[in-house]
C-alpha cells in the first residue's frame, strides 16, 4: 500500500506508513472528489470529519472547542483526544508511553579573571582567539594559537597543553611534556604565566 504522505510503498497489511508514520487506513478510503484533503498532511478523509485521521489538523475551520482535552504523543507529537489509547498518527499506546529520558549535558565552566565564563562541551583547544580578551592586546602574543586542549571523557575532565610557547600550569605545576592531566572542580590554570582561569563543572 502506497503511504499518500510520502509516496513510500507498505506491506498490504500495515496500518501505518513505516516511514512517516501516517495512518494508512485513513488514506485507503474512497479518494472520490467528497473526500476532505487534508492540507497539513495530504491525507484523505471522510466528508464530516472535524479532524484529519492522519495528523490530527482541525479541518473544520473551526476553532477547537476548549474543553476538549487532548493528549500529546511522546513519539511523533501529534495531539489526540484524550479518550484515545493510540496515538492516531504512529500507534503509540498512550496508556502506558514511558516517560523520555532526559540526556544530561556534560559541560565544564573556565571562568576567566574579570568572570568571563567560557562553556565547554565537547573537546575543545583554547587559543589566542579565545584566550586573548583576558590579557592587554600588547600582551596577546603570550598566549598560542593552539595553547591548550580540555578533553571531556565520560563524565572526567583533561587538560593537556599543545606545546605552547609559553606554557600552561595547573595548580602551579608546568604541564608541557606531561600529556593529558585530570582536572576537578576549583583547579586553576596559568596561562602564559599572564593570567588564571578556574575550572569547575557546573
Amino acid at each position: 500500500m502506497k503511504c499518500d504522505s510520502c509516496g513510500i510503498e507498505n506491506p498490504a497489511d500495515s496500518s501505518f506508513c513505516e516511514n512517516c508514520g501516517s495512518n494508512l487506513e485513513a488514506q485507503a478510503l474512497d479518494t472520490g472528489s467528497d473526500q476532505l484533503i487534508c492540507p497539513s498532511c495530504g491525507a484523505n478523509n471522510p466528508p464530516g470529519n472535524d479532524f484529519c485521521d492522519s495528523c490530527g489538523f482541525n479541518l473544520s475551520g473551526q476553532p477547537p472547542i476548549e474543553h476538549q482535552a487532548q493528549i500529546k504523543c511522546p513519539s511523533c507529537g501529534l495531539m489526540n483526544p484524550s479518550e484515545e489509547l493510540y496515538c492516531t498518527g504512529c500507534g503509540l499506546n498512550l496508556t502506558s508511553a514511558p516517560p523520555q529520558p532526559k540526556i544530561p549535558i556534560i559541560m565544564c565552566i573556565l571562568t576567566g579573571p574579570d568572570g568571563v565564563e567560557i562553556n565547554i562541551t565537547k573537546n575543545e583547544t583554547l587559543g589566542r582567539a579565545e584566550l586573548s580578551r583576558f590579557v592587554s592586546p600588547d600582551k596577546t602574543t603570550l598566549i598560542s594559537r593552539q595553547h591548550f586542549t580540555i578533553f571531556i571523557d565520560g563524565t572526567k575532565f583533561y587538560i593537556e597543553d599543545e606545546d605552547s610557547t609559553n606554557g600552561t600550569m595547573l595548580n602551579n605545576v608546568e604541564l608541557k611534556d606531561m600529556g593529558r592531566q585530570e582536572l576537578k572542580d576549583g583547579d586553576e590554570i596559568k596561562v602564559s604565566d599572564e593570567f588564571n582561569l578556574k575550572f569547575s563543572t557546573s
